[in-house]
């Protein structure tokens, strides 16, 4: 049992090193090459070119949800603020239309 415990302690340790070894390279590579943060302003454009929400919306959806559920936050997090703004505009027209003309 000691001797596998070791194993998989040893090939997690060597993994974890071969990915940042690589997460290294190809950060290095990418910022030498000028194209490391692409992404950060390519799938906002793409993004905003689909819906009438500003890229500047998305751009912080994006972020905020990397930050706050990680790999899932790219999908969810532009949809939180867009679906916040439309139900906002909802109740503000349904006030309007209570509210009496004078």
């Amino acid at each position: 049992m000691d001797d596998t415990r070791d194993l998989v302690i040893a090939s997690i340790g060597a993994s974890l090193a071969v990915a940042a070894a690589q997460g290294a390279i190809g950060g290095v590579a990418f910022w030498l090459l000028g194209i490391s943060l692409i992404d950060n302003v390519l799938r906002p454009l793409i993004l905003s070119g689909r819906t009438a929400v500003s890229g500047l919306v998305i751009f912080f959806g994006l972020l905020g949800g990397a930050a706050a559920f990680g790999l899932l936050g790219l999908l969810i997090g532009p949809i939180i603020p867009v679906t916040t703004a439309r139900l906002f505009d909802e109740l503000r027209r349904s006030d309007m239309a209570e509210k009496p003309a004078s």
